[in-house]
């Protein structure tokens, strides 16, 4: 699909019947220029930088105020960057193993607020709902066609849950297979 250009704006020609661009706008310099000062694969965008825009920033990024190329297999800079990137990943690891925080990320996936939780909470009182007797840890993920969140499961039954897609069918099937098959 080609973009449609504007013949009032400035930088194209109508040529009979067809609009031809004869200028593009740089971004840096923030005017036109003819199209010979653009890189050819810019020329599709609706707005780009100039090849002397561009050969700026990439003498900005790779070079340091005296004009010496920065060494990029410098070993103190990987040693930096090594512990910056580390230090990073401890507080991101923290911040993940916090159980408020996880359920606060649980919550907003599931668009409750944290009163609603300690209602269904103390309504089940603290166990799984599918009266395993263990410790509820997961919210019943939403109910997929209604999209509510049905209440509060252990980790197994969720996962059976899912295992077996939400179907009464296929759960009353396994209920009926694991009572004829204990009895014998």
């Amino acid at each position: 699909m080609k973009n449609k250009i504007d013949p009032r704006v400035s930088g194209t020609q109508t040529v009979g019947d067809e609009i031809v661009r004869t200028s593009m706008k740089c971004t840096g310099h923030n005017e036109f220029l003819p199209l010979s000062a653009f890189h050819y694969s810019d020329l599709r965008r609706a707005s780009s930088r100039c090849k002397e825009c561009k050969k700026k920033i990439y003498y900005e990024r790779n070079y340091n105020a005296r004009g010496v190329e920065r060494k990029r297999n410098d070993p103190l800079r990987q040693q930096k960057d090594r512990a910056r990137y580390q230090k990073r990943k401890l507080l991101i690891s923290a911040r993940n193993k916090d159980p408020l925080v996880r359920l606060k990320r649980r919550l907003r996936r599931y668009k409750l607020e944290m009163w609603e939780y300690e209602e269904m909470l103390t309504k089940s009182k603290g166990l799984c709902e599918a009266g395993c007797g263990a410790k509820a840890t997961d919210i019943d993920h939403h109910h997929h066609v209604t999209g509510t969140v049905r209440g509060l499961l252990c980790n197994c039954c969720n996962q059976a849950l899912g295992y077996l897609h939400d179907n009464p069918d296929k759960i009353v099937g396994l209920l009926k297979y694991i009572n004829t098959r204990s009895k014998g």
